[in-house]
């Protein structure tokens, strides 16, 4: 028997473990593990920005892009 729960949260954890038949805690580490890598995965794109922003290297716009690779429509 499941026990209610008032958390909105648990209460999801407990509705998807039961369904999926895994324990609460794999949900809780596969979320935790997902958004780690979010962060570093954003920490990374803006350690790319930085370097670029403080590089002279010029940009294109995608129709530049598109042009210079001969994909213009």
């Amino acid at each position: 028997m499941t026990a209610v729960s008032e958390d909105p949260i648990e209460a999801t954890g407990e509705a998807l473990a039961e369904k999926t038949e895994r324990t609460p805690s794999f949900h809780i580490r596969e979320a935790v593990e997902e958004y780690l890598e979010d962060i570093e995965d954003r920490d990374t794109a803006e350690a790319a920005l930085r370097a670029h922003r403080h590089s002279n290297a010029s940009t294109l716009t995608l129709d530049e892009l598109d042009a210079e690779l001969g994909l213009e429509n």
